[in-house]
């Protein structure tokens, strides 16, 4: 699980939490982007879109009742599991980043941008549910993370 990396996106400013300024980068906490495991799928279950589920044990992940299939292998005595879904069209990227705010070290904020397709040629008008999945290093009980959807 030591295989963390930085996601890379174009970075933009998201005013509501912080002021706009290069050190926005220095901000940036380690995340990986979780895949479940070969032949699992996530749910299409009724989640409330646009809503941010830390997850911290293996029993909320469960109870959440988010994919069809054992095997999970995230341990929750290391990680935490920040997971959001959302419906939209057709997309050329989609990216996340989590910040941690300066306010505060145990405030955070994860940003997901969805690069909606602008190509020439048109696409039906399909709406697919996206599934965001990222591993941080454990937080602390007291953290809170807040979310931010933009669509550009």
């Amino acid at each position: 699980m030591g295989r963390f990396f930085r996601i890379i996106i174009i970075v933009s400013c998201f005013m509501s939490l912080m002021a706009c300024s290069d050190d926005e980068e220095e901000n940036v906490v380690s995340t990986i982007s979780y895949k479940l495991p070969e032949g699992c799928d996530w749910k299409d279950v009724p989640l409330k879109e646009k809503t941010l589920y830390r997850i911290d044990s293996m029993e909320e992940f469960e109870s959440l009742n988010l994919t069809d299939c054992d095997g999970i292998d995230i341990d929750f005595e290391k990680y935490t599991l920040l997971y959001h879904r959302f419906a939209t069209g057709a997309v050329e990227a989609i990216t996340t980043k989590l910040y941690r705010t300066e306010e505060s070290p145990n405030q955070y904020y994860l940003k997901t941008i969805i690069y909606k397709y602008k190509g020439n040629k048109p696409v039906p008008a399909i709406m697919h549910i996206q599934h965001v999945a990222l591993i941080v290093n454990k937080l602390d009980r007291d953290a809170s993370v807040e979310l931010s959807v933009v669509e550009k």
